[in-house]
């Protein structure tokens, strides 16, 4: 249910889209997506254009600006290969990762919550329906599949993103990403597990639409603090993950060559100032050109 604004968060997380030519087309990406599970009314509709550019309008005006200073925090602290960025750095820079995402959550609950409020029992089931459909989709290709073969997707997937922010990798650097793919905990099952469990407590809300107090403190906990929701087998596989995430980070920055660190340099600034860019604080003097809307690609559809 929270990735009916899921856009803004792969925006937030440096997703491979480019951010200058997504950002600015939020405005229709988001009703676009939401179509794939709600058939909202022409009044329903004309409410969430409304909420769209008031939130589009507080995050470009307050986020965008924190969002590039943590990119350029970041690169000092990957710039010297003399003074090696820490572990201890790297985990407080997830942590603000994900306090970025809790602040978005609690700022759209109200407006998630008004939304599903709004919705006819026709069309709660309609969207339990193509949950479950997407359900089927997401379990065929993540859960009931080949354990080797879930490796070697992570493997592929990671070597191509290092690649992107570091140019081509060394054999060291892909001996590194072989290692982090074959160490990961499955966690397929668990997600799934997860997934339902999220969804069968959206669905047993629906029943206390009445008493509003309780629905709209139930939205706004299961938006900013979903982890409580997992099974402590599933944090504790993602905790684990995560470590060897951060491990993967500290090694491959030290295996960086001096051409690799220029390139990830300048990915980093150049993605702070594309957010200083599509920033609309006040203090801006010149406007933004205008840009037209995108053509949705494959790709695009499914990184979103």
């Amino acid at each position: 249910m929270k990735r009916i604004f899921t856009i803004l968060a792969a925006v937030m997380v440096l997703t491979g889209c480019g951010t200058r030519l997504v950002y600015p087309n939020l405005d229709w990406l988001i009703p676009w997506y939401l179509d794939n599970y709600m058939s909202l009314d022409s009044s329903q509709k004309s409410d969430l254009k409304k909420t769209i550019s008031r939130q589009l309008n507080w995050h470009c005006g307050t986020q965008l600006d924190a969002y590039a200073e943590f990119l350029r925090e970041l690169s000092r602290e990957m710039g010297d290969p003399n003074d090696p960025i820490t572990h201890a750095t790297l985990a407080n820079r997830w942590e603000t990762l994900r306090g970025f995402w809790k602040k978005l959550m609690a700022q759209i609950s109200p407006d998630v919550a008004d939304l599903l409020l709004s919705l006819s029992d026709v069309q709660i089931e309609k969207l339990f329906a193509r949950l479950e459909k997407r359900n089927r989709k997401l379990s065929a290709t993540y859960v009931d599949v080949d354990p080797q073969k879930i490796v070697g997707k992570r493997q592929k997937y990671m070597l191509k993103h290092m690649k992107r922010w570091i140019s081509r990798l060394t054999p060291a650097q892909k001996q590194l990403v072989a290692t982090w793919s074959s160490r990961l905990e499955p966690t397929g099952a668990d997600w799934m597990a997860h997934r339902l469990t999220i969804q069968d407590e959206y669905r047993q809300l629906f029943t206390r639409r009445d008493d509003k107090v309780y629905f709209r403190e139930k939205i706004f906990d299961l938006l900013v603090y979903q982890e409580r929701y997992r099974s402590e087998a599933y944090q504790q596989k993602i905790e684990f993950n995560t470590e060897l995430t951060i491990a993967l980070i500290l090694d491959s920055d030290r295996l960086l060559t001096a051409a690799q660190r220029q390139h990830l340099q300048k990915k980093l600034k150049s993605l702070a100032r594309d957010f200083e860019y599509l920033s609309c604080e006040p203090r801006r003097k010149t406007p933004h050109p205008p840009i037209e809307k995108i053509k949705l690609t494959d790709e695009l559809s499914r990184q979103i």
